[in-house]
């Protein structure tokens, strides 16, 4: 099981599985919390812990979950009211181990104009955005 959790403790997030990748995002969000997610289903593939402070944009249906102490911005929960199961995603950069989510490759992402896949960037990989 991987984890993370805030600078300060009090929230965090667990996933059951090591994801494939990590998103790298320029939406509006993303970009301005530089965070890299990973995606899961909410219940079975992990979950975000702890009280947490949602901020939900206009009528999307997103809650983005930040820590109310720090402010350290956790991951999203689906909000919809769809049946089936949600996905929510989880702020890798808040990983307990960084050397556990290090060698995750990067699937860069076009969030703000176009909601599209962009090429990767090789074999870049997370700790490749440490250097």
């Amino acid at each position: 099981m991987l984890t993370g959790h805030c600078v300060c403790g009090a929230t965090g997030w667990r996933l059951t599985e090591m994801p494939e990748d990590a998103t790298s995002c320029n939406c509006t969000h993303c970009r301005r919390f530089g965070v890299l997610m990973a995606y899961a289903e909410e219940g079975q593939g992990g979950e975000i812990t702890g009280e947490t402070f949602q901020y939900i944009w206009g009528d999307r249906y997103i809650a983005f979950h930040h820590c109310p102490t720090c402010g350290n911005f956790l991951g999203w929960t689906d909000q919809s009211e769809e049946d089936g199961p949600h996905r929510f995603s989880v702020n890798l950069r808040m990983a307990d181990d960084p050397a556990e989510v290090a060698a995750i490759p990067v699937q860069p992402f076009e969030g703000l104009v176009t909601f599209e896949d962009i090429p990767k960037r090789g074999d870049q990989c997370i700790a490749d955005l440490w250097a």
